[in-house]
């Protein structure tokens, strides 16, 4: 290897690290001025937490910190050249968008595992379906919780501790009807992809001028069209019979017992997290509901809310009177309904695997299509499905490559 090469290869190698340093910076940065934004906004003062905690000697910083921020921020702009700097900080700024929509998809393209996707999209439906329910709860739930860490009327904060806990039996009891209501998740993939599929169903026919010649008769510009018109309609028919077969893959497979785990372990962060904000509103009406060894913050009353959850409890707060009393009492209370759900959740979705009437009628469901589409192939174009396929590779269609992808998984 010359000079030359190795000079060359040490470049890329070094531009190729450089790009991956400041990639991280710039994830790191995005990462954490969110999560510093959430704490900050719906838990606790965590720099004022970090600061009193681990370094109390530079609490003056506490003090001065937009000075700080402003400039730290100042140097930023002045080292970063413009086009830089507009970038990052619209990056940070949309980083939760960009996550949703770019990260995890090009995650899950990356992974290529379609019982994992399957599933997502399974998550999604689901929340979408009860959009107007998700809404009013979490609206409900966040002005609640505002009033209560905000407000210091006392009678603003019972009765939004009363709104909150309400609103968590409620969560409650529709999570436990959804574990025996049978779900309509994949009769709504099913019919989105028919109805997807439909919608283009006249591109896949052939022109009545060009629908009765032979394939030799045809011009250029009536063998371009009739290359186009069959390549949409073999792509729609590869692309039922894969859909059904990933749909077959994620029946086989433990997946959606794995996420409803998942979900249940969403309801008991939220759960530790309503509690959290009730107790602590309790204090705040009355000190004395508590015996504390201190000043306790939020972050200590979410602490606490999780000890009793699991059935324990801290010394440093201590529920004394009869209201703080009944409050935990309650807390243990939902953990017995916490645990009555994984079984059930375990149970139901065994009983699922054996019984999969739904998963099965989507996948006849999506096969019935594309088995309508081979006969309609049969019948514009006067060829089999295979033939199609190789007709298409003699005329280099532009998606032969994509056709053999997905013929190659179906099963």
């Amino acid at each position: 290897m010359s000079k030359e090469e190795v000079v060359v290869i040490d470049s890329v190698k070094t531009l190729y690290f450089k790009k991956m340093f400041f990639f991280m910076i710039k994830e790191l940065t995005a990462i954490l001025f969110w999560v510093y934004a959430i704490l900050k906004l719906f838990l606790f003062d965590i720099d004022l937490f970090l600061i009193n905690t681990y370094f109390p000697s530079l609490k003056w910083i506490f003090h001065h910190k937009f000075l700080i921020t402003l400039f730290l921020v100042t140097i930023c702009v002045t080292v970063a050249n413009k086009l830089n700097k507009l970038l990052w900080i619209v990056y940070i700024l949309f980083y939760p968008i960009i996550f949703i929509f770019w990260r995890i998809p090009n995650l899950l393209y990356k992974t290529k595992s379609w019982i994992i996707t399957i599933g997502l999209v399974n998550v999604l439906i689901i929340y979408c379906k009860s959009l107007r329910y998700n809404l009013l709860m979490a609206t409900i739930s966040l002005i609640s919780i505002f009033l209560v860490l905000l407000i210091s009327n006392k009678y603003i904060i019972g009765l939004s501790i009363l709104v909150i806990l309400n609103i968590l039996l409620i969560i409650f009891i529709n999570r436990f009807i959804r574990i025996f209501k049978p779900s309509e998740i994949y009769k709504i993939q099913s019919n989105m992809i028919c109805d997807v599929l439909d919608f283009h169903k006249d591109k896949y026919q052939l022109n009545k001028e060009i629908k009765d010649v032979s394939i030799i008769n045809l011009n250029e510009t009536q063998l371009e069209q009739w290359r186009d018109n069959l390549q949409l309609a073999v792509i729609a028919n590869r692309l039922c019979y894969y859909l059904a077969s990933k749909l077959r893959d994620y029946q086989k497979s433990k997946a959606s017992l794995v996420f409803d785990l998942i979900n249940l372990l969403l309801l008991t962060l939220v759960t530790i997290g309503l509690f959290s904000v009730m107790n602590y509103g309790l204090y705040e009406i009355n000190n004395n509901n508590f015996a504390t060894t201190n000043q306790p913050s939020f972050f200590l009353f979410f602490y606490y809310s999780t000890k009793v959850l699991f059935g324990s409890g801290i010394t440093e707060i201590t529920p004394i009177m009869t209201t703080s009393m009944l409050l935990s009492l309650v807390e243990n209370l939902f953990t017995v309904f916490l645990i009555g759900g994984v079984f059930l959740t375990l149970i139901i979705s065994v009983k699922n695997e054996r019984n999969i009437n739904e998963i099965e009628e989507a996948i006849n469901k999506i096969k019935k299509q594309g088995d309508e589409i081979d006969l309609l192939i049969n019948k514009e174009y006067k060829i089999t499905i295979d033939n199609a396929i190789k007709e298409l590779d003699r005329l280099k269609s532009d998606a032969i490559s994509f056709i053999y992808y997905l013929s190659k998984d179906i099963k």
